[in-house]
Parts: structure tokens; C-alpha cells; sequence
């Protein structure tokens, strides 16, 4: 099995407001939490700084990402600690691997019934599915033209 988070999964938000994280994406936390059963049942959330949808990773994850800021510029690194650990959420998932959105992330996102997990290899990403299909759509046109460009 893979250690890293691909395709892309739509699951509908129960009436409760959870919503079943993938197989294979908890599949993936597993792998990539270390042996504690508190953090295997658990992931983390934070709103992208680049897309309408929010960004979700292991908690270990993000420890390496603060472990190799060590060479970053001081100011560079307290914007992103700011911006990003501050923003971090961490969400515990349910014995049957549900979880819930905080309402502001829900509210960022523009999540109401539905949502689309998007495999971004070592994170993923959590976007309305049709916000994502438009989002995804432009950015396969945006590759094609690119290649055509390069080769014409």
C-alpha cells in the first residue's frame, strides 16, 4: 500500500455534520503517525494559502516541516508558523474514521453536503467537489496549453 495520499473521493456530510474520511487516506495517516493510538485516529487542518479548500496532513507532517525551517529566514518562518501552526486544527476521528469540519473551515472551504478529498501525495486537500471540478478542469486546460506551446 501506498504511503501517500492519492485520487480523489467524494463523500457526503451525514446529518450529524460528520463525513467519512477515505480508506486509503486513513490507510495513509496510519502509516505516516508513529505507533501512538491517539495520533492513528487523528489528522491535521489548515486553510490553503493558495486555493479556496483546506489543506489536511499528518501531525508528523507537519513536524517535519518545522524541523526544516530551521535554515529559514527568521521573518519567513514566524509568517508561516503564524499563518499555518496557528491556523491548524486537529481533528480526531470517530471509532468508524468520520470527522467534522470546524464551522469556519466549513465556511472557508464553502462545504455544505458534500466533500472532495484530493490526494496531493504526502497532504491532501478537502474542497466543495464543485468548486474542485471547475478548479481541476481549468488547471488540466492550463497543462494542455502549456504543452502545446512548448511543443509548437
Amino acid at each position: 500500500m501506498s504511503d501517500l495520499f492519492l485520487s480523489t473521493i467524494t463523500n457526503k456530510i451525514d446529518k450529524k455534520g460528520r463525513v467519512s474520511v477515505p480508506h486509503s487516506f486513513r490507510t495513509v495517516l496510519h502509516k505516516t503517525q508513529g505507533d501512538s493510538d491517539a495520533e492513528q485516529s487523528s489528522l491535521v487542518l489548515f486553510r490553503s494559502l493558495n486555493h479556496p479548500c483546506l489543506e489536511g496532513c499528518s501531525s508528523r507532517f507537519l513536524q517535519t516541516l518545522n524541523k526544516d525551517s530551521t535554515g529559514w529566514v527568521a521573518n519567513k518562518f514566524d509568517d508561516f508558523a503564524e499563518v499555518i501552526f496557528a491556523d491548524s486544527h486537529l481533528i480526531t476521528l470517530d471509532s468508524e474514521g468520520r470527522m467534522s469540519l470546524p464551522t469556519e473551515f466549513s465556511e472557508y472551504a464553502q462545504i455544505t453536503d458534500q466533500i472532495a478529498f484530493v490526494g496531493r501525495g504526502s497532504r491532501f486537500q478537502i474542497w466543495n467537489p464543485k468548486t474542485f471540478k471547475n478548479h481541476h478542469n481549468a488547471t488540466r486546460e492550463r497543462l494542455s496549453q502549456q504543452r502545446d506551446a512548448s511543443h509548437g
